[in-house]
């Protein structure tokens, strides 16, 4: 299991002005990739209770998935599930206040793309992507992860709202070229890392 937590802001937390530090203006958020074919849901629901996020991402989410975690995702009032058997399934999770959220599939059908309108307790709007699109392969092209991220920050570039994008970004070495990037004393023998974004 791997999840990221984005902390750090103010007690623990996210503002979306630096300047603003007040609990009303701080959230928290995690993005997870439960990895679908892991059946480990204690442990999930054991990390997901400690942290209590505000705002929650789950990645790789099949039906199985979604009735373990029913009893977390409860405790939320918004939810939105879109199980999938393909590993592109997403469950989104708030206890921001939300409008317009919607899942569209910008690339395809089977790969979905989150998108909503949420507000903090201070009343400060931001727009929130979640993103888990395909991953590069070797000896494939990348244009279809790189149209999902790019149609992403293309529905921000409009206007100077504060945007939040998290998710798995399936970003691989060998998609910026082939570059060995551990052990780094090792060039010839090392191999590409999934670097987090």
């Amino acid at each position: 299991m791997a999840y990221q937590g984005l902390h750090g802001v103010c007690r623990g937390g996210i503002a979306l002005d630096v300047a603003a530090r007040n609990d009303s203006a701080c959230f928290t958020a995690i993005g997870f990739n439960v990895l679908q074919h892991n059946r480990e849901y204690a442990r999930t629901l054991v990390v997901l209770q400690r942290e209590q996020p505000d705002v929650l991402l789950l990645m790789e989410t099949d039906s199985l998935w979604l009735a373990a975690l029913e009893p977390f995702h409860t405790t939320y009032p918004h939810v939105s599930p879109r199980a999938l058997d393909n590993t592109y399934g997403m469950v989104f999770a708030t206890r921001l206040d939300v409008d317009d959220a919607q899942f569209r599939h910008p690339t395809s059908a089977d790969t979905p793309t989150f998108y909503a309108t949420l507000t903090t307790q201070g009343g400060q709007s931001f727009d929130f992507v979640g993103l888990h699109p395909r991953p590069p392969l070797p000896g494939q092209d990348t244009d279809k992860r790189d149209a999902s991220i790019a149609r992403a920050a293309r529905r921000q570039d409009h206007d100077l709202t504060p945007a939040l994008a998290m998710g798995d970004f399936n970003d691989g070495a060998w998609s910026r070229g082939l570059d060995a990037a551990f052990p780094a004393s090792y060039t010839l023998a090392g191999w590409p890392l999934d670097r987090s974004s």
